[in-house]
């Protein structure tokens, strides 16, 4: 046998070698430490864990999508979202993606609105985009008094019970993702602020939608700021979020909830 087979036979030899050793010691995971290798740019480092990204979506895919090893949410975060989704557990396809099913991460924050003072109770609002509004941050006149806002020809009445001091809300770790401390600063500048977020019967946590030019009515609010995105889907209900940030959540419309 020629010096020149052997060598290909030896290096055949070698590759099988490194793919038994790969499958056998979970190509997977060793895919996902070359990652977070890249990503931390420190080869010295050992990982022990995923990282948020991965491991939430993780959760996420074991508890809602266990009985189907194909489909995952649509994702609406950057700027891993690819690799995140090609080392999530299971064979997750990019054409699988659940169209009204979300995966939302550091898309919320402050969105300033047009406040339009009609008399010393009353306050209009308009804002210029579509919407998805998590809570709202009021400046409230009275808080003695009932808080209430007008649109779609229906009146809806704030549960005083469920406002939230601003204080507590903006220590939460990234709640606010664009213009942090400017939006922090505004927010500490209401005399009296309370933070409002919408839910469901159930208390599960919930986006309205606001339309482009509505105008919206309240009464008992001095200024008001929205608190949400402008992504280009329905409301949606939020059924599970990362306990290490407040901003990555996993989210469904709400035909997904009875």
């Amino acid at each position: 046998m020629s010096k020149k087979i052997k060598n290909t036979l030896s290096l055949k030899n070698l590759f099988i070698c490194l793919l038994i050793i790969i499958i056998y010691f979970n190509y997977k995971g060793i895919l996902q430490n070359l990652f977070f290798l890249s990503k931390n740019n420190n080869s010295t480092n050992i990982i022990t864990k995923y990282p948020e990204d991965l491991e939430f979506f993780n959760k996420v895919i074991n508890e809602y999508f266990k009985q189907d090893d194909f489909s995952s949410p649509t994702f609406y975060f950057s700027p891993h979202e690819l690799g995140i989704h090609i080392l999530g557990e299971g064979y997750r396809l990019n054409n699988y993606r659940v169209k009204k099913k979300y995966l939302i991460k550091n898309k919320n924050s402050l969105i300033s609105v047009k406040n339009i003072q009609k008399n010393q109770n009353n306050l209009n609002i308009i804002n210029s985009e579509r919407l998805n509004i998590h809570g709202l941050f009021i400046d409230i006149i009275d808080p003695t008094k009932k808080i209430s806002y007008y649109r779609k020809n229906k009146s809806h009445i704030l549960d005083n019970s469920k406002l939230i001091s601003c204080n507590e809300i903006i220590k939460k770790k990234n709640f606010f993702v664009s213009n942090v401390e400017n939006s922090k600063k505004k927010i500490l500048s209401f005399e009296n602020c309370k933070y409002y977020q919408f839910s469901i019967k159930n208390n599960l946590l919930t986006s309205i939608n606001f339309y482009k030019n509505e105008k919206i009515f309240f009464q008992n609010i001095k200024k008001i700021e929205l608190y949400g995105n402008n992504l280009d889907i329905n409301s949606y209900i939020i059924l599970d979020s990362d306990s290490r940030n407040f901003n990555y959540f996993y989210a469904v419309d709400s035909i997904y909830v009875n």
